[in-house]
Order: C-alpha cells, then structure tokens, then sequence
C-alpha cells in the first residue's frame, strides 16, 4: 500500500513539465542547499507552486514528502516519510487546510486516524499504543468534542470515559 501510494505520486509529479498552460507558465523548480543537495523540487505556474512537490531528507537524500499544489495551496494528497522511506502520515488537503482523511503511522501500523472537513476535526479521532491496541476514541464535530471519548489501557481495557457536547464536558 505504502509503496503503491508512493509510486502514483511520483507519476503524478513526473508527468508536469515545463510548458504552457491555460495562458501561464508551467515550469519545473529546483531548490537545493548551500552544500549543492537537492531539498525540493515541484513546478509553478506563473511562479505560484501548482502541481507536484516533493522535499527531501538532508541527511541521505530519499524523498521527505509529497504534496500537491493549485495555485499555491496545498490541495489534495500529502504523504510524509521518514528517513527510510517508510509512510509517516497521509492526509489530503483542500484549499490549503486539512480535509478528509488524516492518518500517522508509527513504522508499519496505524498511530492515529481522523477526519477533517474544513481543516476542523469532524468524526470520530482514534489513536493507538505502539502494539498496536486501541488507546482512545473522541468524538469531534466541527473542530470541537463532541460525544462520547474512551480512553483504554494497553491491554484494550477501557480505563476512562467522558461524555462531550459542543467542546464541553457533560
């Protein structure tokens, strides 16, 4: 999956190039740092990022993230990762503010999973211990809590719950 993602993004920043478009200026941009390494590339239109970037790790080179750009905010997919290359977060973006699904990974697994709509919290946030169990579950709407949130114990237990309405305790 992780490998997958990687690719389609890759393909995806492969296919801009230097060019015309819609009355702009596509072009492909470099930036490297004061030791001459690659730190970013993407292309602009009309100097504005729109399309593919990608940064990368300074310490070995190996893609950092992806993100995807139109007229200068981030819209879309971003995916970060760590020095390895391993997947370290996927989200996507609307007019430059988190939108839909949002995930972190500690190495292979899931470290924590929600949903934006807006750039706000909006659904149900879970986050897990490093083995992988449950460690808890809040409900947000609208960037505050909302609902139910269950805290449990390594072994899955739950060990603490609180009911919130409009960010509130209740």
């Amino acid at each position: 999956m992780k490998n997958i993602l990687l690719i389609l993004a890759l393909i995806s920043f492969a296919a801009c190039s230097s060019g015309s478009m819609g009355g702009g200026t596509l072009k492909t941009v470099t930036e490297d740092n004061p030791q001459g390494k690659r730190i970013a590339e993407g292309t602009t239109l009309n100097d504005v990022k729109h399309g593919s970037w990608a940064t990368y790790h300074a310490k070995n080179g190996l893609v950092a993230t992806l993100t995807n750009y139109v007229n200068g905010s981030r819209e879309g997919i971003f995916i970060k990762l760590n020095d390895r290359g391993n997947l370290e977060e996927k989200a996507f973006f609307k007019n430059d503010q988190f939108h839909g699904e949002f995930k972190k990974y500690n190495r292979t697994k899931v470290k924590e999973e929600a949903t934006f709509v807006n750039g706000l919290l909006d659904g149900v946030r879970k986050t897990y211990y490093d083995n992988g169990e449950i460690q808890s579950e809040e409900g947000w709407k609208m960037g505050k809590k909302d609902g139910p949130s269950k805290y449990y114990n390594e072994a899955g237990e739950v060990k603490f719950e609180q009911n919130y309405k409009n960010g509130e305790k209740i």
